[in-house]
């Protein structure tokens, strides 16, 4: 029963670490593309900034790096 426990508890870190991961990356690829953006105002580059942090605490951190880049 500890090992099974011990192994959830891992498991529930390593999730935990590759969220963490996975947010940091999606957050990262946001700002680069904003960046690209030829006109785009500092407002608006900082509103969708915004909405892509908040869209990106609501992932379960099971999902690939291309799932974070294009979500649809």
């Amino acid at each position: 029963m500890h090992r099974e426990e011990k192994a959830k508890t891992e498991q529930a870190a390593r999730i935990a670490r590759q969220r963490q991961r996975l947010i940091e990356h999606g957050l990262a690829y946001a700002q680069r593309e904003l960046r690209e953006v030829d006109g785009l105002s500092f407002s608006d580059s900082w509103r969708i900034e915004s909405a892509v942090k908040s869209d990106l605490e609501s992932i379960a951190g099971t999902e690939s790096l291309a799932e974070i880049e294009d979500p649809r």
